[in-house]
């Protein structure tokens, strides 16, 4: 660590400073000093006493030469005897390398290669030296490794292995259990096939073909069937296995097709994938064997012989009924829509259920069952859906599941309708990620059904199904111990309805006032109205001294949820404190006629008069006849105020001074015994702030007081104050595994320093010329430079001397900003990113750069990330004052092989990737989860936000894209942003330059949740309004939003 002083007395400094440099100070300077004219010796002395070499001396690394360098890696061998071959020796430098090492017979020229793999850890290093050929089981069984031992005896070498039957010309090597790897010997691997066979089953042969790796070496990653026949006519069951031949170590040598540098891995042979929530059975008719495959797993079947077609039949319990269906499995099956009949007999329009089958041959053919969309009702009403080309009319009640597909080259759209309303207008559900509002029109009830839409991805199958959930757009909830009664503001009906103690009812509006009212079960006294479609926090007045507190939390991407809540401490929207002695202060909404009386020394909790009204606060002394003052209780703030005001006096015997006749009064004020009335001129101090929840107004008329609250809460002294200041931050994602060794670099830069000029007394940036010229001398640390006779610098005043007399000021900004300030209540953190850029180091790629910012039309210092916080900690609570994200417009570009290669280098530790049957769980909570369920609260949630704004930004998009064939690929993260952007059936339009989306910018105001779910409610917010333009602009999708989550705060006028 180096330290040096802040500011030393020979810096450069960036502007000039507060005192006025005199054109005298530059007539006596000798102006020969130009760097460039200098001799080597006066630069040297000049440079030398302008650096600090203390801390320069401090940097320097410890001389090495580069000989010195290589030798210290590489100073470790390797040395291998092998019996019948000459000893090698190779290089084992300090780090993670795989290499082939070659071997030379002693007894024929015969050369052979062995693979070496070494790796550094925190455990030391590690060196493991085996045969080029390796064979994995991937498989449920144990398998059994055989050869031929005439071709080693032809050879004169000596077989190795066990005989497991006298009769057969194969030995057996090696018992190869599940998931297990074998270095298979090197004379066996250069030389002789290698056959399988079951290990503990002795009803099969070995297989009928031998695995040779000389004829499947130009077909590498290509899967290949061999069989293992019955021994026994009676046993029609075949063992059928698949084996993939890839590359083990990638290097570059002119013989590497005469080495067996090969992985053989054995897979089954048919995989099935059930991506259905009901169970699938599985039955071959000709051997009639029944697999049953859960949901959310998979069941490998081995007794198929792929070679041919199969007939298989499928079963599916759904709806308490047995569906059944044939599924032809050709060799060259792909996809199909299969119609399940159901057995047990129904209607007519519901007597086919639709799955769909999809098989993937890329290593196991793999088979895929499952539905395009689940449909889940939680709306609590019967839902009728169909599609809109065809009259099948699908009833969804309660919450199962309903597996519903459109038919081919059909209309991709739905309509709905509740109870006897009239069809809902035409609504898609391909838009995965995005939220939309349908309405249903209800003439009989005189009612319209507000019903949000949710459209997600399934976590389990995501290439294939989404998860589509209809859900009131209102849900009242009742926190309290007592009964409440709502209603919504009506002047036709007045139909109250009773909401038990915790306890979650959904609520259809019939009017558009999108007011309500509360009330106790046993009272008859009604609390203000309130919206029920804005967000907010607000004290209901209820009698008997006592109040609700009610919040509106939702309505951009879920349902609006009114919560009731016992009122508690902090509630309340202020604390008013009247420290005046003998003043009497009158409260008021504005707008409103109701007032409330602050007698002197005393305060009480004051809340809203009319909730739906503009909540400002007017305040004035009792007896002034004046329009009042205006105060915004919504942000920390203080004053005074001038008041001329007739009082009257307390005592008529005795003369007595108002306590307001202070020193400041400006007019000498005449009392009169016989006249009890007389004319004042008081100040009255206020201050707004912060007391732990509670917001609180405090009123004195004491000079002394009003500074002692100010200084204990807007002026305390800061205690640690910390700068981290980085010129540049780079990183670069690589593998070593891969050809392509680096995948992405992403760095953070800086921006180029901006040089200004003052030209009466208006701020001019110099040219691009003069102005890096001029930065290539500051930073070389020179005190003054010239450029012939035609400009002048002088940098330790900051002016500039020729052509003409100016000041000079320098503006730059580093590539990462960091700000800590920090006094004993308070913390303000201040980020600022200056340019973010990500580069794709794919060798396919067609656009080198992943993300960028978009360029500025004019020269400007803006950061593209600025992030910061005002931060309060007092008495056990936390309030967030104010919070600042603001993001710039920037370019992305997203390329699917890149994205794919990031999620499969991050997935290698199989902590990340998580099983299929955890993802189907995460399904089912999500459907099964009910919409009235009721979180419980957290009784110790201090946290406070009190205002939090997120800035509008652009993003200008583009996408290249290749075909995906990963279909179970739920184990990528990473990938999943390939699901939202690419569906299966949809295919992109993108212009060569991009298209722009605009997210707008968000506002929120008094949250009193955590800080975690306030985070996920932003990207949530981000990420629909994302993808609602990019499916309607680039997909060409019909995509339905919702009006209130861009509906602006309804204000009555």
């Amino acid at each position: 660590m180096c330290s040096k002083t802040y500011e030393p007395l020979d810096s450069c400094p960036n502007s000039p400073s507060k005192s006025n440099y005199l054109i005298t100070d530059f007539i006596n300077d000798d102006f020969t000093d130009d760097r460039d004219s200098y001799t080597d010796e006066t630069g040297k002395t000049d440079l030398e006493l302008a650096l600090d070499m203390e801390t320069t001396n401090s940097l320097e690394f410890p001389f090495c030469a580069t000989p010195y360098l290589y030798e210290k890696i590489n100073k470790h061998h390797l040395k291998v005897h092998v019996p019948g071959f000459q000893p090698i020796q190779t290089c084992c430098p300090k780090k993670t390398w795989r290499k082939l090492m070659k071997l030379h017979c002693n007894t024929s020229n015969k050369i052979y290669y062995l693979i070496a793999n070494h790796s550094v850890s925190k455990h030391g290093r590690t060196v493991v030296v085996s045969s080029p050929l390796q064979i994995r089981n991937e498989t449920c069984f144990a398998l059994s490794i055989l050869y031929q031992p005439s071709v080693l005896q032809q050879m004169n070498l000596e077989p190795v292995g066990d005989i497991t039957n006298p009769f057969e010309t194969t030995m057996r090597i090696a018992v190869l259990e599940p998931h297990e790897q074998y270095n298979v010997p090197l004379y066996i691997a250069y030389h002789c096939k290698l056959f399988i066979q079951p290990a503990y089953a002795e009803g099969h042969y070995v297989s009928d073909a031998g695995i040779w790796w000389q004829d499947f070496a130009t077909e590498l990653d290509t899967a290949h069937d061999f069989h293992c026949n019955p021994k026994t006519d009676s046993n029609l069951e075949v063992f059928s296995l698949r084996f993939v031949l890839r590359r083990n170590v990638d290097v570059k040598n002119s013989q590497s097709h005469f080495i067996p540098n090969y992985i053989i891995q054995l897979l089954p042979p048919l995989i099935f994938y059930n991506y259905l929530p009901y169970t699938v059975e599985v039955e071959n008719l000709e051997l009639k064997q029944m697999i049953k495959v859960e949901s959310g797993e998979k069941a490998s079947a081995y007794a198929l012989n792929l070679s041919r077609d199969q007939k298989l039949c499928i079963r599916v319990i759904y709806s308490c009924s047995l569906w059944s269906g044939i599924l032809n499995l050709t060799t060259h099956f792909d996809e199909k829509v299969m119609h399940l009949t159901n057995e047990e007999g129904k209607d007519d329009e519901t007597k086919y259920l639709t799955v769909n089958v999809k098989a993937d041959r890329e290593g196991s053919c793999s088979v895929y069952f499952y539905a395009p969309y689940w449909i889940i009702n939680k709306t609590g009403l019967p839902l009728h859906i169909k599609a809109s080309s065809t009259n099948v009319i699908h009833e969804s009640v309660g919450g199962d599941i309903l597996l519903f597909s459109y038919k081919r080259h059909g209309k991709q759209s739905l309509n709905m309708k509740v109870y006897e309303s009239e069809w809902s207008n035409d609504f898609g559900i391909e838009c995965a990620g995005t939220t939309g509002l349908i309405v249903c029109k209800d003439n009989v009830r005189r009612k319209k059904y507000a019903i949000l839409l949710s459209i997600n991805l399934s976590e389990m199958c995501p290439r294939f199904t989404k998860i589509i959930i209809f859900s009131p757009n209102f849900l009242i909830t009742n926190n309290t111990n007592k009964t409440l009664r709502f209603m919504e503001q009506n002047e036709k009906t007045d139909l109250w309805t009773d909401l038990p103690p915790h306890q979650c009812v959904p609520f259809w509006p019939e009017t558009s006032s999108m007011q309500m009212s509360v009330k106790y079960r046993d009272s008859k006294l009604t609390s203000q109205a309130f919206f029920i479609s804005s967000n907010h926090n607000t004290v209901l007045r209820m009698g008997k001294e006592s109040a609700l507190t009610v919040s509106v939390t939702g309505g951009k991407i879920d349902s609006f949820r009114v919560t009731f809540n016992d009122y508690k401490e902090g509630d309340a929207p202020v604390m008013i404190k009247n420290w005046c002695a003998d003043l009497f202060l009158k409260i008021q909404q504005q707008g409103q006629g109701q007032v409330t009386l602050v007698n002197p020394y005393h305060s009480l909790m004051y809340t809203w008069d009319d909730p739906t009204k503009p909540r400002l606060l007017l305040w004035n002394v009792y007896n002034n006849k004046g329009m009042g003052f205006n105060i915004d209780i919504s942000k920390d703030s203080y004053g005074e105020e001038k008041i001329n005001f007739h009082s009257v006096t307390p005592n008529q015997n005795s003369l007595n001074t108002s306590s307001s006749d202070d020193s400041d009064s400006c007019d000498s004020v005449k009392t009169t015994l016989n006249k009890k009335v007389r004319r004042d001129k008081i100040v009255i101090y206020w201050i707004c702030h912060r007391d732990g929840m509670q917001k609180t107004l405090v009123f004195t008329q004491e000079q002394k007081v009003y500074n002692d609250i100010l200084k204990t809460v807007f002026m305390e002294n800061s205690d640690i104050e910390c700068l981290i200041s980085l010129s540049g931050v780079g990183i670069s994602i690589f593998t070593n595994e891969n050809p392509t060794k680096e995948h992405i670099f992403a760095s953070i830069s800086d921006s180029p320093a901006i040089w200004e000029v003052n030209v009466g007394h208006k701020w001019k940036t110099l040219t691009l010329e003069l102005a890096s010229w001029i930065e290539d001398k500051y930073r070389l640390l020179y005190k003054k430079c010239q450029l012939k006779d035609y400009v002048h610098i002088d940098f330790e005043k900051m002016f500039m001397l020729k052509p003409f007399f100016a000041e000079l000021r320098r503006t730059y900004n580093s590539a990462v900003y960091f700000q800590l300030r920090k006094s004993q209540n308070y913390q303000y953190y201040n980020l600022k990113l200056q340019s973010v850029q990500i580069d794709n180091k794919q060798p396919s790629a067609n656009d080198s750069v992943a993300l960028s910012p978009m360029p500025l039309d004019a020269i400007k210092a803006v950061p593209v990330v600025e992030f910061s916080c005002f931060k309060s900690c007092a008495k056990g609570v936390e309030v967030y004052k104010h919070v600042m994200l603001n993001v710039e417009d920037f370019y992305i570009n997203v390329a699917s092989e890149l994205v794919l290669s990031l999620a499969k280098l991050f997935t290698e530790n199989r902590k990340w990737m998580p099983e299929a049957t955890t993802l189907f769980r995460n399904d089912l909570g999500l459907i099964r989860t009910p919409i009235t369920f009721v979180p419980k609260q957290n009784p110790n949630q201090n946290v406070l936000i009190e205002t939090l704004n997120m800035s509008q930004m652009g993003i200008q998009f583009s996408i290249s894209h290749k075909e995906q064939t990963l279909y179970n690929n739920n184990g990528y993260p990473i990938s999943k942003m390939l699901d939202y952007l690419l569906p299966t059936y949809l295919s992109p339009y993108m212009p060569a330059e991009g298209v722009r989306h605009k997210i707008s910018a968000l506002e929120m105001v008094d949250l009193r949740r955590g800080f975690l779910d306030i985070l996920n409610e932003m990207w949530n917010y981000l990420t629909t309004h994302f993808l609602q333009q990019y499916y309607s602009q680039v997909l060409g999708q019909h995509v339905l939003v919702n009006p209130y989550a861009i509906q602006a705060v309804p204000t009555a006028e």
